[in-house]
């Protein structure tokens, strides 16, 4: 009883003071309270894997910590543990009926949104933020809701409004800190709006106001790998591994940055450091990141390699099939890529039975996109049709949507195929998810106005194809996207071309001004 009430007074300091504060955050132990504002701390620092290690240690000294096991599990999910993740859902909805009321909307909200019940799901994220209006957690949950369904206008507006919390937009204190996780958002939301400007604006913003945060550096970093400007983006991100103690999660992002930049001997050197560590940490990223260096090389037989090794060494990293299929494709290895990302897709043996809940669909949706994707070169166009249709009918059930319209992507390769270059320009238009999305799209996009003669805007829209190498992104190589670029401009009549001697060096943003007009 006495540690109940110590956590509960903690957990209700500072309720008179203006600003944002972490509401209902109850434990029957102070010692997992403390685990837990680390771990807060360490997200805001940009220490992923410290914030994980103070999770855990949270969770194993009260095991229905509410707060602490709904933010891991949001973690587990994000990276793609989904062994872990369906351990802390069974255990959340056993201390169900134990969880504070914030927490037991945020978990309710949460499992709505991933059976695909968005509008219960809205419901309950905006009862979050009516009834918790000073505790950001609320705010990012409905911002979550935002994002998956692409109401990206609606997202930013909600974004500000949680800067607001924060009056001074700097201040992390006792409390949580706004500004730490909240202008990541918000850059990344005005990208996928196509907001460069606005994307590049908020990211300097953020390191003018907390100069100290890795994340800063970090997302302004990522902002300028995109917009080309290698040199600048190198600095920010270098800076952000010095501020956060060489974090592995920071370390892991510099070697994306010299993947963008073509520093591809710098990435050597970092998985080499890597492997001499021998730290867990970098298990799922070393082959990840070999891979990609793989791509950029054109020789992917590496690449796949420590895949294999990877996934024989933990299988519980699925998610690398995705990225072994691809590679296999690429290969013209087709029978394997279809057993990989078949296997991925349907995640038992078997037939498919519909319907399918929310993430099952999503990961059949997404997988059986990469498929088509990996055997297009085949010209085998009627599995490619079958391919669509399936997507067609599944992905309606799948709380991301972007898989909404992935089965146009499907259509766009098949009409190339078939030489009809401004029916595949329409169905890959209609498959984008945002200015970038999956780059694949993008591409066979450019790829479509490029053969209809149209090479200026050929160039405008490969601008989008240089993604961070992630998710969506980590299926096209930087060096292709070059290539492409190159040869729109080669084929932009001698009088019509940019002076690109005139420019300054590095000066993306004029260029692409210059491209718009």
């Amino acid at each position: 009883a006495a540690d109940a009430a110590v956590a509960q007074i903690l957990s209700l300091a500072g309720v008179g003071r203006d600003g944002p504060r972490l509401a209902e955050l109850e434990t029957s132990s102070t010692a997992a309270f403390e685990q837990y504002i680390r771990a807060a701390r360490a997200s805001a620092d940009g220490r992923a894997s410290s914030e994980i290690a103070a999770l855990d240690a949270a969770i194993a000294l009260d095991s229905s910590f509410g707060s602490a096991l709904l933010l891991r599990a949001g973690i587990a999910r994000e990276h793609g543990d989904t062994a872990l993740l369906r351990r802390l859902t069974t255990r959340l909805a056993r201390v169900r009926p134990r969880l504070s009321e914030r927490d037991r909307l945020h978990w309710d909200a949460s499992q709505a949104l991933h059976a695909g019940d968005r509008t219960r799901a809205e419901r309950l994220a905006r009862e979050l933020v009516v009834r918790f209006p000073r505790d950001p957690r609320g705010h990012d949950m409905l911002a979550d809701l935002y994002f998956v369904t692409g109401r990206w206008r609606e997202m930013e507006q909600l974004l500000r409004e949680t800067l607001a919390l924060d009056s001074l937009g700097m201040s992390a204190g006792d409390g949580p800190c706004v500004p730490c996780v909240t202008y990541g958002r918000l850059v990344e939301v005005q990208w996928r709006r196509g907001d460069r400007e606005g994307a590049e604006r908020t990211a300097r913003r953020w390191v003018e106001v907390q100069p100290a945060s890795a994340n800063a550096h970090h997302h302004l970093a990522k902002v300028l790998a995109r917009l080309r400007r290698g040199a600048e983006a190198e600095r920010h991100m270098l800076r952000a591994v010095s501020l956060s103690g060489g974090d592995p999660g920071q370390q892991v992002a510099l070697a994306r940055v010299y993947l963008m930049t073509r520093n591809l001997d710098a990435v050597d050197s970092l998985l080499r450091a890597w492997d001499r560590s021998g730290s867990p940490a970098y298990d799922a990223a070393r082959p990840d990141i070999r891979s990609l260096l793989t791509l950029e090389r054109g020789d992917l037989r590496p690449g796949v390699i420590a895949l294999q090794r990877a996934l024989a060494a933990d299988p519980r990293m699925r998610w690398l099939e995705l990225v072994l299929g691809t590679l296999h494709g690429r290969m013209g290895d087709y029978r394997s890529a279809t057993t990989l990302l078949e296997s991925h897709g349907h995640l038992q043996p078997g037939p498919v039975k519909l319907p399918l809940d929310a993430t099952a669909a999503r990961n059949f949706a997404w997988s059986h996109a990469l498929l088509a994707d990996a055997i297009a070169p085949s010209g085998d166009t009627v599995r490619l049709r079958a391919l669509a249709d399936s997507i067609a009918l599944v992905a309606p059930s799948s709380y991301f949507g972007r898989d909404w319209t992935l089965h146009h992507h499907v259509r766009g390769l098949i009409a190339m195929h078939g030489r009809r270059y401004a029916e595949a320009e329409r169905e890959f238009q209609r498959a984008r998810w945002g200015a970038a999305g999956w780059t694949r799209t993008v591409v066979e996009l450019a790829k479509a106005q490029l053969a209809q003669g149209r090479a200026r805007d050929a160039m405008v829209t490969l601008r989008d194809a240089y993604e961070w190498p992630d998710a969506m992104g980590r299926y096209q190589a930087v060096r292709e996207t070059d290539s492409l670029m190159a040869e729109a401009r080669r084929r932009i009549p001698a009088h019509q071309q940019i002076p690109l001697g005139a420019l300054p060096s590095g000066d993306s943003v004029r260029l692409n001004r210059l491209l718009l007009q």
